[in-house]
């Protein structure tokens, strides 16, 4: 096979697999970013207040929450603004510390890394972002 077709059919395997990350989200996981409402430890569950899709009710935000199954496998980490070059290689950056599991608490303001099992979210990560 020469060169041409090698980069024709690579092209087309990338476009192919970018497509069905776009139709089928539950390949890709989800990102959701919000404040924890309440913990749960003996279900496993953390519940996140989402802002987001943008809507307002009578003057006030809407919040979404949304309950997240953490299960052995859930990382949990903290990231935190360094004054030297972060993750992203410049001063201010964001840098990721391991953080226990549960080392979490109502009011922290979350990302979740998750994937659709069913008609619920299992969390795959958890970064804290504290102040």
């Amino acid at each position: 096979m020469n060169r041409w077709k090698r980069i024709g059919w690579r092209s087309l395997a990338c476009a192919l697999g970018a497509g069905l990350m776009l139709v089928c989200p539950a390949w890709a996981g989800e990102k959701h970013s919000g404040t924890i409402v309440s913990i749960d430890k003996r279900a496993s569950a953390l519940v996140v207040g989402e802002v987001g899709p943008w809507r307002v009710s009578q003057g006030q935000t809407e919040i979404t929450n949304l309950t997240f199954r953490v299960t052995g496998e859930t990382k949990f980490v903290r990231a935190e603004r360094r004054a030297e070059a972060g993750s992203a290689g410049w001063p201010g950056g964001f840098v990721e510390a391991p953080l226990g599991a549960w080392d979490v608490k109502e009011g922290d303001f979350v990302t979740m890394e998750a994937e659709r099992a069913g008609k619920g979210l299992v969390a795959l990560k958890v970064t804290v972002v504290r102040q």
